[in-house]
């Protein structure tokens, strides 16, 4: 087993960004539009602006990689952090990552998602070689996706639950069998999430600072482990299966499905929506409609794509439990 790091990580104005090396800027309009300005010593070879993350489209940017390129920046958030760690991992390059807003936990991750065969698929690509966080930047950012990566770190209360049902189920591998040092470390990182929800939609620096650390922790602890048990569980099952307008943010898929994981343990969710809300995460993006049909259909996407063993293997989508605890989730409140 390898443990992957965590990426280098410099907080630091853009305009201190010297690059000499020829460079492959992956970005979007509003992104580059909003910092653009202050990246002055960037020497562009190309600069592509993705709307799609199939794989198929992916691979075609990478292997159309021009030959003189010897570095591969990413300006930005969500798919264009994803797409440009299979671009760089493909062609060897080093991946550097200025992200504008601490909305996920994707750019401190060594894996990428992207569609294949219309199913999200997550690649193995390594660390960016560094990560550039200005901090005013962040602070600047949108209240709706400036702290959204909260859902990363929130989503161990219902991936620990996930991965303790497993266990009781005798449904966990030798890999993946129950840690209880790394339940520990995990729920008090969850803990530190849920306190500074309120500092973290008031766009506090302190506040943000620790967002990063507690991403950082959990990417980390998942590395050690080499599995993301600890982390995630039917929440992020459910946000990759839900058929929604791809250009919902991750954060506003995870979020519900936090929710709708609590439910389905039948925990209280009005806790944990009071936080996710009180961190500037949206959940009213999904339809009812979309989350109920995800719900239903939980039970068959996680066999259909392996996904560890947890609660939705063993729910009965017809059955009046189930349909009681999306109700409970209080998710139909969603317009």
């Amino acid at each position: 087993m390898n443990v992957w790091p965590l990426p280098k990580i410099s907080f630091r104005a853009l305009n201190t960004i010297d690059e000499s090396r020829p460079t492959a800027l992956i970005t979007d309009a509003a992104a580059w539009e909003s910092v653009g300005k202050a990246v002055k010593n960037l020497p562009l070879v190309i600069q592509a602006e993705p709307t799609r993350d199939d794989y198929d489209f992916v691979e075609y940017l990478a292997t159309n990689l021009p030959k003189p390129v010897q570095v591969v920046y990413a300006v930005g958030d969500g798919l264009v952090i994803d797409i440009a760690k299979v671009v760089a991992s493909i062609n060897s390059k080093p991946l550097i990552i200025v992200t504008t807003a601490i909305s996920s936990d994707a750019a401190f991750s060594p894996t990428a998602t992207v569609r294949e065969n219309d199913k999200p698929s997550n690649e193995d690509t390594g660390p960016a070689a560094e990560v550039v966080i200005d901090m005013d930047l962040i602070k600047s950012a949108a209240a709706g996706v400036r702290a959204a990566g909260i859902v990363d770190v929130l989503s161990i209360v219902t991936g620990l639950m996930d991965w303790g049902y497993a266990a009781q189920k005798n449904k966990t591998t030798p890999e993946t069998k129950l840690s209880p040092w790394a339940m520990g470390v995990a729920a008090g990182l969850a803990a530190q999430a849920l306190k500074s929800a309120v500092a973290l939609g008031k766009g506090d620096p302190d506040a943000l600072r620790l967002l990063i650390d507690l991403l950082c922790m959990t990417i980390q602890m998942d590395n050690q482990l080499g599995h993301r048990r600890a982390s995630q569980g039917l929440e992020h099952a459910f946000a990759m299966s839900v058929k929604a307008d791809p250009s919902i943010p991750h954060a506003e898929k995870v979020g519900p499905g936090i929710l709708l994981a609590s439910a389905f343990y039948a925990k209280d969710t009005a806790s944990m929506r009071t936080a996710l809300e009180a961190a500037g995460v949206k959940l009213d993006s999904l339809k009812p409609e979309d989350i109920r049909a995800a719900a239903n259909a939980l039970p068959d996407y996680v066999k259909q794509n392996d996904v560890p063993y947890s609660l939705a293997n063993d729910l009965n989508a017809s059955s009046p439990e189930t349909q009681l605890a999306l109700d409970k989730s209080t998710l139909n409140a969603a317009k």
